[in-house]
């Protein structure tokens, strides 16, 4: 037999009512609970002493409220949750709850101890990892030191291989009438020694193979004299020290052998002012030297007899310094060939000049030469 429907005490909410519809619980609730043992005399729940009439709340009468003779929770009779009003256990969680809790609660405590671990060990690698990467870094600061210390013996070993070869009279005396053979590499340099005993005039001539371009600075303890290209050159100089510096005039790495010759003084004639005339050959040179006072002014004037032939002079001042000529301007004197030489210059230090006249690739002259000394 089911519980009729009814108001009974609300088995969730001790202290309030809630409506029994015969079935089960409903959403009506309302205040105040019947006294116990009131309820067990009347053999219902009444509530007459709790203010309400006829045994039964006065809100309840038409909802089969308390009244007098109606059943109370009946022992056996299925409620809310399969018991009866008045024998409805306390709402209990289920086992199930229980225990997905607890495996909740040991999954997180796993993941706080997997992630200690992981952060200890990670620690642990990370300072692991830093030495064994400061060994590492140290062992390649090591390699790159021993290699860059290899490659800069291996390149200073090559320069020097390369100065050996390029420029194999590096530091080697040129004697006076020998001839010496260089190698010369790219962008190299060779430096020969030179000692003068005796003041005169010295030719110095290079000779190389087609499509190489040497050339030679003569340097004194003043620094440049003079240029020398492959056409040769005579010089002028005193007893001392010399450098022939020889290269390439373009840089070019060449292989070509490059002699250079250095003859016997040539004997020069001893000229004073005036007129004189001179007269060579082929490849010859007319030489002459003059004693020039200080603060001098020099004028000399070359004119070959064939209008012709290309003479060219050179002169080599007292001190050391040089002046060139090949054809004159139209500035000077007139003398019927363009191609006669012809300079003006000052003779601040006196002393011993040399006048040199060759002709042009060689070619052979013959005419005068006057030289005035103011």
């Amino acid at each position: 037999m089911n519980t009729p429907a009814g108001w009974y005490p609300d088995p969730y909410a001790p202290g309030q009512m809630r409506y029994w519809d015969g079935q089960a619980w409903t959403q009506q609730t309302a205040p105040g609970q019947p006294d116990a043992q009131q309820a067990q005399d009347t053999g219902a729940p009444g509530y007459a002493q709790q203010g309400y009439e006829g045994g039964a709340p006065a809100y309840a009468q038409d909802q089969s409220g308390y009244a007098q003779g109606q059943p109370g929770y009946a022992q056996g009779q299925p409620g809310a949750a399969g018991y009866a009003p008045g024998q409805l256990e306390p709402k209990k969680k289920s086992p199930a709850v229980w225990i997905v809790s607890g495996l909740a609660a040991l999954l997180v405590a796993l993941i706080v101890v997997v992630i200690v671990l992981l952060t200890v060990n990670g620690d642990d690698s990370d300072d692991e990892g830093t030495g064994a990467a400061d060994e590492s870094g140290d062992d390649a600061v090591t390699d790159d030191e021993d290699e860059a210390a290899e490659d800069e013996t291996d390149e200073e070993a090559t320069d020097e291989d390369e100065a050996d070869e390029g420029a194999g009279a590096q530091g080697d005396a040129l004697e006076i009438g020998e001839s010496l053979t260089v190698d010369l590499a790219e962008d190299d340099e060779a430096v020969l020694d030179m000692t003068v005993e005796e003041s005169g005039v010295y030719t110095v001539a290079l000779s190389a193979d087609a499509g190489t371009d040497p050339f030679l600075e003569v340097h004194d303890a003043n620094g440049l004299l003079e240029e020398v290209d492959s056409l040769g050159t005579e010089l002028f100089l005193l007893p001392g020290d010399y450098e022939l510096r020889l290269s390439e005039r373009f840089g070019d790495e060449t292989s070509a052998d490059v002699e250079v010759d250095l003859d016997e003084a040539i004997d020069a004639e001893e000229v004073e002012a005036g007129d004189h005339d001179f007269s060579f050959g082929r490849d010859g040179h007319y030489v002459a030297v003059v004693d020039v006072p200080d603060d001098s002014e020099v004028t000399i004037d070359v004119r070959a007899d064939n209008g012709d032939d290309d003479a060219v002079l050179d002169v080599v001042r007292p001190d050391g310094g040089t002046e060139y000529n090949d054809d004159r301007r139209s500035s000077d004197p007139d003398s019927g060939n363009r191609w006669d030489p012809y300079l003006e210059f000052d003779v601040d230090e006196g002393g011993p000049m040399v006048i040199i006249v060759t002709g042009y690739s060689g070619e052979s002259v013959e005419g005068e030469m006057s030289l005035e000394i103011n």
